[in-house]
C-alpha cells in the first residue's frame, strides 16, 4: 500500500512541478501566481542562501521551515515523495536502467559518506558568502536543465509544427506568417543535459545513484530524520533472513546487511519496497526510534575535516573572475538585481527568470563570467531585448535576489546603457542613413546627432545615457550582423536594494520631462 502511495505521490508531485514549471510561463499569469513556490520547499536552500547573504528570507524560510519540521518528524519523505528529481530517477530507472543493472557494480557502502562530505563544503562555502548552486538543491537543478533544454526544445517542435502549417497555409491562402524559433545556449545546455545523462546514467551502477552519493540535499535530510518516527518495522516472527529486503529492494541501502531488523532512518526514502511483499516481514509504521532498531549518519570526523577543508579550497576557487567592487563592463543583470555581492549569495541560477523572459533575453552565464557566476542570468541584448512593461522575472525570483519591481518602476530601472560604435555604425561611416536604433529605442534615448565638419559633414545616433534604460532593443534590431554597432554595457546600472526607492522622485520628474521633450520633437 505505502509502495503505491508513493507512487501516486511521485507523479502528482511531478506533474504540479512541470505544469509550474513549462506551462504557466505567461506574464499574467506570473505576475497572478507564485509559479516559483516549489523551488522554496527545499530547507537547506534556505539555510544557504540565508548564511551566504547574511540575511533572513522569510519567504524563503516559510515553506523550508515547514519542510523541515516534517522531515525531523516523517522522516526522508521529501526525497520519497515529492523531490521531481528523484522521481524522474527512479522512472527512468524503471522503465529503462533497471535491466542493465548489475548489483556486482554496486559501489561500497562507505561512499555514502561522500554526500555528506559535500554537504560540508556548500555549508562552508555558504559561511564566507558564496553559494555553490550547481547541483546543491536537486529541484533548482532539474529546473535549471528543463528551462535551458527541455523547454526551448518543446518551444521549438512547437514552433516548427506550427511553422509548417502556416507554410502550408500560406502556400494555399498567400497569407500567414512563422513565429521565431526560441535560441538554445549550446555550451551550458550541452554542459546541462550532460549533467543529467550522468545523473540518470548513475542508475547503471547502483538504484538512486545520485540520491545515495552525491545530493548534499540528501545529506541534509539525513541529519534531520535522525529520529523520525515514521520509520520500518520488522516482525521477527515472520522474517526468515531471506535478505531479499537488503539484497535487492531496499534502494538506498539502508537495511543492514547482517541485521535486517535494524533500519538506518537516515538513509531510508520510505519508499515501502521492503513492505510491498507477501511475506509481510516489514512494514512502515510510526513508531518512537529504538536504538536496536534504528541507526543513523555514518560519518566519523575525518570526513568533517575533509569536508571543511575542501570548502575552504572551494571559496577562492568560486570568486575567481569576480570583482569586489563593480562588474564587467558586458555583462548586464536582469531588471531587479541587488548589488552584485547580495545577487551571488542568493541567486542559486535555477533558471526561472530565463524561463518566464517572453523574449528570450536571458541566459546563462559562463565559464568566461567567473566560475561563481556560472548559471546565473544575464542579459543577452542579440537574443532578445528586455520589454519596458514586463516585470516577470523579478516576480519568480525565489530566493530575493531579483527584487520585485512595480510595473509603474520598472520604465526607470536602470540595467545599463547602450553605446554607439562609430567605427562600426553604418550612419557615422556614411554608408547609409540607417537610424534603425532611434526608431525602436522605447525610451526616446537616442536621436541623430550630426558633427559640422568643413571638408566632411557626418552624422549618426547619439545616446542619452540619462534616459537610456540599457534594454537592449537597440542593439538586438541593429542591421550590422556580424558585431552590432551599439550594444549595452553595465555602465550606469542602479541595483536595487530591499526597503529602497527605485529611483528619486525628482530624478523621475527630469526622465519623464526629458522623455517627453523628446517625443514631441
Amino acid at each position: 500500500m505505502s509502495r503505491k502511495i508513493r507512487i501516486l505521490s511521485q507523479l502528482s508531485f511531478f506533474s504540479i512541478f512541470t505544469v509550474f514549471l513549462l506551462l504557466l510561463t505567461r506574464e499574467n499569469l506570473v505576475q497572478k501566481l507564485h509559479v516559483e513556490w516549489f523551488l522554496q520547499l527545499n530547507p537547506l536552500v534556505t539555510v544557504l542562501t540565508s548564511l551566504a547573504s547574511r540575511s533572513f528570507i522569510f519567504h524563503l524560510s516559510v515553506f523550508g521551515l515547514i519542510v523541515a519540521v516534517l522531515t525531523i518528524i516523517l522522516g526522508r519523505f521529501f526525497c520519497g515523495y515529492i523531490c521531481p528529481l528523484g522521481a524522474l530517477i527512479d522512472f527512468s530507472d524503471h522503465f529503462f536502467i533497471r535491466k542493465s543493472r548489475n548489483n556486482s557494480r554496486r559501489p561500497p557502502i562507505y561512499l555514502h559518506r561522500l554526500k555528506y562530505v559535500l554537504l560540508y563544503i556548500v555549508l562552508v562555502c555558504a559561511i564566507f558568502g558564496v553559494l555553490f548552486p550547481l547541483f546543491m538543491d536537486p529541484i533548482s537543478l532539474l529546473t535549471r536543465i528543463m528551462t535551458l533544454c527541455i523547454a526551448p526544445a518543446l518551444s521549438n517542435l512547437g514552433s516548427s509544427g506550427k511553422s509548417i502549417w502556416l507554410t502550408i497555409n500560406n502556400f494555399l491562402n498567400k497569407n500567414g506568417s512563422v513565429n521565431n524559433i526560441q535560441i538554445i545556449d549550446p555550451s551550458y545546455s550541452f554542459f546541462a543535459v550532460f549533467f543529467l545523462a550522468i545523473i540518470i546514467a548513475g542508475g547503471l551502477w547502483d538504484r538512486r545513484f545520485w540520491c545515495q552519493y552525491v545530493c548534499p540535499s540528501g545529506a541534509f535530510f539525513a541529519f534531520l530524520s535522525r529520529f523520525s518516527i515514521f520509520r520500518r518495522q520488522v516482525s521477527t516472527s515472520s522474517c526468515n533472513n531471506c535478505r531479499l529486503c537488503s539484497t535487492y529492494q531496499c534502494p538506498t541501502r539502508a537495511i543492514d546487511f547482517k541485521n535486517h531488523s535494524i533500519t538506518s532512518t537516515s538513509e531510508c526514502l520510505l519508499c515501502g519496497l521492503c513492505s510491498n511483499n507477501k511475506r509481510s516481514c516489514s512494514r512502515l509504521v510510526i513508531a518512537a526510534p529504538v536504538k536496536k532498531e534504528t541507526t543513523g549518519v555514518d560519518i566519523h570526523r575525518r570526513h568533517l575535516l575533509a569536508g571543511i577543508t575542501a570548502g575552504v579550497i572551494t571559496v577562492p576557487l568560486l570568486k575567481t573572475g569576480i570583482p569586489s567592487e563593480s562588474l564587467e563592463p558586458e555583462l548586464i543583470r536582469p531588471p531587479g538585481s541587488t548589488p552584485e555581492p547580495d545577487f551571488l549569495s542568493r541567486c542559486i541560477a535555477c533558471g526561472e527568470c530565463m524561463k518566464v523572459c517572453p523574449n528570450h533575453a536571458l541566459g546563462p552565464c559562463g565559464f568566461l563570467d567567473g566560475i561563481g557566476r556560472i548559471g546565473t542570468p544575464k542579459l543577452i541584448a542579440q537574443k532578445g531585448f528586455c520589454k519596458d512593461n514586463c516585470i516577470a522575472c523579478s516576480n519568480v525570483c525565489p530566493t530575493g535576489a531579483l527584487f520585485p519591481v512595480s510595473a509603474e518602476d520598472k520604465p526607470f530601472v536602470k540595467v545599463g546603457t547602450a553605446i554607439v560604435d562609430t567605427s562600426k555604425c553604418l550612419s557615422w561611416r556614411g554608408i547609409r542613413r540607417c537610424m534603425v536604433c532611434e526608431s525602436v529605442c522605447p525610451y526616446n534615448a537616442i536621436t541623430l546627432e550630426e558633427v559640422g565638419l568643413e571638408s566632411e559633414p557626418k552624422s549618426g545616433p547619439m545616446v542619452n545615457m540619462d534616459l537610456c534604460m540599457g534594454c537592449g532593443k537597440c542593439e538586438k534590431y541593429c542591421p550590422v550582423s556580424t558585431n552590432a554597432a551599439i550594444h549595452i554595457i553595465s555602465d550606469g546600472e542602479r541595483r536595487i536594494r530591499p526597503g529602497i526607492a527605485v529611483i528619486t522622485r525628482k530624478r523621475r520628474e527630469k526622465i519623464i520631462r526629458l522623455r517627453q521633450s523628446r517625443a514631441d520633437e
